[in-house]
């Protein structure tokens, strides 16, 4: 069985340790990094422990279960700057073992990046799947 929240501190923590991203857990709380003159994004990443949960009492109804989906959203001010992200958090994620269990991305195809054209200006973004199970 798998603790949830153990289970998202440790994911978590992989992807806080991939060196020059920003990243969030559910909620954008503060404002994205731009490089210097530049006003497209850097890239960052978002997890959500739990499909459409904005906080930690909505995601799950247990604290223990057998496994857990979660979606870590990867987006960019470029196309190419979310690519570099999707790499990063594929290196970071996929078939990595922590404490809870094996994280395993999910086999589907992602296709190109999406636009997000309610920003200004639009950004790039692409939600990858995982699996963590015992």
């Amino acid at each position: 069985m798998i603790e949830v929240w153990q289970a998202a501190g440790e994911t978590e923590a992989l992807l806080r340790a991939i060196p020059d991203a920003q990243g969030f857990r559910a909620v954008i709380d503060e404002p994205i990094e731009t490089p210097p003159g530049d006003t497209r994004v850097k890239w960052y990443w978002v997890l959500y422990f739990g499909p459409g949960a904005m906080n930690e009492d909505r995601i799950v109804p247990k604290t223990f279960v057998d496994y857990v989906n979660f979606q870590v959203t990867v987006a960019g001010g470029t196309e190419d700057r979310c690519l570099f992200g999707v790499g990063q958090v594929r290196e970071a994620l996929a078939g990595i073992e922590i404490a809870s269990g094996l994280i395993s991305e999910q086999p589907f195809d992602v296709g190109p990046p999406r636009i997000d054209r309610a920003v200004t200006p639009p950004r790039h973004y692409v939600p990858l799947s995982y699996r963590l199970e015992p």
